[in-house]
Order: structure tokens, then sequence, then C-alpha cells
């Protein structure tokens, strides 16, 4: 799915996120140069999942719209301040072990 971002959409994927029961929230962004390639980030090797290459990304905290949540983890993690979202690229659910590590 590749919608664009409006007031109502991220509302409504954290309603449908919690009527399953979807109870951790994580935000991810797609960020192109004008070339094309798409920002990566490398996990240090003594971080959780160690030397892994990923988008920039994390938990939404409570309080947090999906939005905000992006424009923070952007500028955590790669020192980049988000001036446009462009479009919704999509979402997956998945079941995670970690909060049973932490």
């Amino acid at each position: 799915m590749n919608a664009p971002v409006d007031a109502v959409l991220p509302g409504d994927l954290i309603h449908a996120a919690d009527a399953v029961g979807i109870t951790k929230h994580v935000v991810g962004a797609v960020i192109p140069d004008a070339e094309g390639k798409v920002l990566l980030l490398h996990r240090t090797a003594d971080d959780y999942l160690g030397g892994l290459w990923e988008l920039p990304s994390g938990g939404v905290d409570a309080g947090e719209t999906l939005t905000e949540a992006l424009r923070r983890e952007v500028a955590e993690e790669a020192g980049l301040t988000v001036t446009a979202i462009g479009a919704y690229l999509g979402h997956f659910d998945y079941l995670s072990d970690r909060a049973a590590k932490e």
C-alpha cells in the first residue's frame, strides 16, 4: 500500500492495531536521496541484533502520535529533521520476545 499520509490515517492505524490486541507500536522511515539510494543505519555490535543494517525506526512512546514518533526517531537515530512525510508504504505485525529479554 502506497497511500498519502493525512491527518486521519495514523489514528486509524493505531485504532486498528489496538482492536486486535497489538500493544507495542513501532514506526520506520524510508529516506531516499536524490539518486534513489535509501538511508540505512548500522547497529553497533553490542546492541540488540548487533551488526544489523536497518531503516531508521523505533517505538512509539506513550502519548505520542505515529507522526511525532517518526520525527523523533529519525532525529535521534540519524540526526535528520523530517520536514515532510511523502507516503504511507504499509504495515506488518509480528510477535517478538524482545520484551522478555530486557
